[in-house]
């Protein structure tokens, strides 16, 4: 198993890196490696990566190699952790110290904005965060009642939702809107050629070896 140090030396690497080479370089490494690297990715890097990536070697298993596809069925699976929120309310400037403390702050995309029953109320981008006065309030600067996907939605709609909007990260909220955690957009989008990889094949028009080269997202 590969230490984490190793993926993390790899990933200093891919960020340096134009799409293209990222991927070649990605290409030799495991499905398995390939999805943990792309995660600790920026999102906007990762999905132009894994769109470069050939479809034998993004982070799914192609219908081609002889074992069953374990395709999630809820969107919980794909589900990661907000890597930072803040209350409504919030000063620029505490906002931004709450950024710099995140855990994982590559990861970050959007801050979140929640009321006091943990209620997702809006989110900011963080170069507009960055780019704000400091003693201006979130409430100011977020855009308020941002899309969602619901936990409960079907993976299928997610999916569809993806392909529509091309947003790098969707939150994902319960029935009662409290913000539970957010999908990567390329996750979705991953789950699309899953699914056309589960099916029989039979693709009108398109030859077996065409499928088996085309690159990741092409379809899209």
């Amino acid at each position: 198993m590969r230490e984490e140090n190793d993926i993390e030396k790899l990933v200093r690497t891919l960020r340096a890196r134009a799409p293209d080479d990222a991927a070649e370089l990605l290409a030799r490494e495991s499905p398995e490696f390939i999805r943990d690297a792309l995660k600790l990715l920026p999102d906007r890097h990762a999905r132009k990566v894994a769109e470069h990536l050939p479809s034998q070697r993004g982070p799914i298993k192609s219908h081609t190699d002889g074992k069953d596809l374990a395709i999630p069925e809820a969107i919980v699976e794909l589900m990661d952790p907000i890597p930072a929120s803040v209350a409504v309310g919030t000063t620029v400037a505490a906002a931004i110290e709450a950024v710099r403390r995140a855990q994982v702050p590559t990861e970050l995309t959007y801050l979140y904005i929640t009321d006091e029953g943990d209620r997702l109320v809006g989110l900011v981008v963080l170069r507009d965060l960055m780019l704000s006065e400091a003693d201006a309030t979130v409430d100011q600067i977020m855009l308020a009642s941002p899309f969602a996907l619901h936990v409960d939605m079907p993976l299928s709609e997610a999916c569809k939702a993806a392909v529509r909007r091309h947003y790098p990260v969707y939150p994902v909220v319960d029935a009662e809107n409290r913000l539970l955690g957010q999908v990567r957009g390329w996750r979705l989008f991953e789950q699309q050629i899953i699914e056309i990889s589960a099916q029989p094949g039979q693709m009108v028009g398109v030859q077996k070896e065409e499928r088996s080269f085309t690159p990741l997202f092409s379809a899209f």
